[in-house]
């Protein structure tokens, strides 16, 4: 499995409907429903690159040229770089959720795990899991039991891990964490709020983000009542977690620090955290057990005048950054490459477009990013040169 796939695409999400739908599986697994295996919609031509909705990253590349493409209601995928795109949705949906969100989750180039409701459909609140192990020439869809807030985590065609919860994001919120080892036929509950013993995570605050490196090795990111970001780690597969060991930089100490995204690599439990805070230089932890323990590794330098920072995770020691700075009318974009994990940052000069939603490198030399508008840029020398692939 590619490191580069498991750095950017796992665990994607956004806010859900909060309604249950045909209850809460038992501990001991509960059939999720009918198989039905879809053929992709008829061919429509190829879909240009479109915006996606609110919660939905625009695109993921793969390979320095295979990657998907959300679009509204829709999944794309490219086989030459981004300049042609292929309608793969499966036949009759158009991917959506009563509030515009959907979860997903790419663990390998050809793997893609959606949950997300329909459009089409007569009960817009059922949410459904879509799944392909064949990069969207096939999928197969089956209903999933919940529609309440859910994160995604998975590890390939067979084996994932869901996170649902209830409540709202300024409040407590209960949580359930299930997993399947047979594509989503069967989901079993292995952790949740409300069970005693210092073996769990907290219930009051919120919850933001659920990240699996293999069957055991996981961690989950949230908040606590008075907006201080913690991390828990599980070993055993989710049952038990623990709080990670994580110093806090003094200048980010009780302010409102994010953690997340969390990259893992390979089987050694080695991976990368993003923590930030607007207003504040984004910090780069490493971790070399699984989430147990994370160290300090550096921060990425914030000029006056920034305005938003967005890091994208190469490898666990190719790190690059975009800085969107507005200290006129007239607003730059500087792109930043870090190659000893976080440590040092050193700016790339180049033609890097205006404000950058999202950046994607596959190597130090290609790239791509998503710009105000919709349009996808792409560098194949390191970002010294980029060009707009709809022009």
């Amino acid at each position: 499995m590619s490191p580069k796939v498991r750095a950017t695409l796992l665990g994607l999400v956004a806010l859900s409907a909060v309604a249950v739908i045909g209850g809460i599986p038992s501990g001991g697994g509960s059939r999720s429903g009918l198989v039905s295996l879809t053929k992709p919609a008829a061919a429509r031509g190829f879909l240009a690159p479109l915006p996606g909705p609110v919660g939905l990253a625009p695109f993921y590349m793969v390979s320095s040229t295979a990657g998907f493409n959300f679009p509204l209601w829709s999944i794309a995928y490219t086989t030459d770089g981004g300049r042609q795109w292929q309608n793969v949705t499966p036949h009759g949906v158009e991917l959506t959720v009563p509030t515009g969100a959907a979860s997903i989750s790419i663990p390998s180039p050809n793997v893609v795990w959606i949950l997300s409701g329909n459009a089409k459909a007569s009960n817009l609140i059922t949410t459904r899991l879509y799944l392909t192990t064949s990069a969207g020439h096939h999928w197969t869809v089956r209903p999933f039991f919940s529609s309440s807030v859910s994160y995604i985590s998975a590890l390939n065609g067979r084996q994932a891990f869901v996170m649902t919860m209830r409540g709202v994001a300024a409040g407590p919120q209960a949580v359930s964490i299930y997993r399947t080892e047979d594509a989503g036929r069967t989901w079993h509950l292995v952790a949740r709020t409300g069970r005693r013993g210092r073996r769990s995570f907290p219930y009051q605050g919120g919850k933001t983000g659920l990240f699996f490196a293999s069957p055991q090795d996981g961690v989950l990111t949230g908040y606590d009542a008075a907006g201080h970001a913690w991390v828990y780690a599980t070993h055993d597969g989710g049952r038990r977690w623990a709080p990670s060991h994580l110093v806090m930089p003094p200048e980010l100490q009780g302010q409102p620090v994010t953690f997340g995204p969390v990259a893992f690599f390979g089987r050694r439990g080695r991976g990368v955290l993003i923590a930030s805070v607007f207003g504040f230089p984004t910090v780069i932890y490493q971790t070399t057990d699984g989430g147990r323990r994370w160290s300090l590794a550096g921060a990425m330098p914030y000029p006056a005048g920034a305005a938003s920072q967005t890091v994208d995770i190469a490898s666990q020691e190719d790190l690059w950054a975009v800085v969107n700075v507005s200290p006129t009318e007239q607003p730059e974009t500087a792109l930043m490459r870090s190659t000893n994990g976080g440590r040092t940052w050193h700016r790339v000069p180049g033609s890097l477009p205006r404000l950058v939603l999202s950046l994607d490198f596959i190597n130090g030399s290609i790239g791509y990013a998503n710009v105000v508008g919709g349009d996808i840029w792409t560098t194949t020398d390191g970002g010294a040169h980029w060009f707009n692939l709809g022009s």
